[in-house]
Parts: C-alpha cells; sequence; structure tokens
C-alpha cells in the first residue's frame, strides 16, 4: 500500500541539457554542431525529467548528428 507520494520538481533547462551532454556524448566537450540538437531533446522530450534525459541521452550515444535527427524527428 503506498502511504505517501511525494512531487518532484524537474530540472531547469541549464541542468537538464547538462545531464543529457553528459549522458549522450560522455564528456563536457560537445561539437557544436550537437548543441541546437540537445537543446530541442531537451524541450521537447524531456520536460527536465532525468530518467527521461537519460534514455534518450543513452539513445543518441555514438550516433551522428543525421541519426540524431531522425531519432529524435521520430
Amino acid at each position: 500500500m503506498i502511504g505517501r507520494t511525494y512531487e518532484v520538481d524537474g530540472l531547469n533547462g541549464k541542468e537538464a541539457f547538462e545531464l543529457l551532454r553528459w549522458i549522450a556524448f560522455k564528456t563536457e566537450n560537445v561539437d557544436s554542431r550537437y548543441a541546437h540538437v540537445l537543446n530541442c531533446a531537451v524541450v521537447t522530450y524531456a520536460s527536465g525529467l532525468p530518467l527521461a534525459l537519460k534514455a534518450v541521452g543513452s539513445n543518441l550515444f555514438g550516433k551522428r548528428i543525421k541519426e540524431w535527427k531522425v531519432l529524435l524527428d521520430e
């Protein structure tokens, strides 16, 4: 039986971007061509939810920018 529920705030835009960048690239250094795509992914899909960001970032890891765009459009 669930006794209590808690509402958790999502990450702000900067925090969400940083988490997605780290998950997708495993580094702080990111090719500038990916920055716009990362921002779109953060805003469109994740809504600041860390688990969503981790899922999106893991799916994008190791792929080229064209593959990112196709995946995010789906």
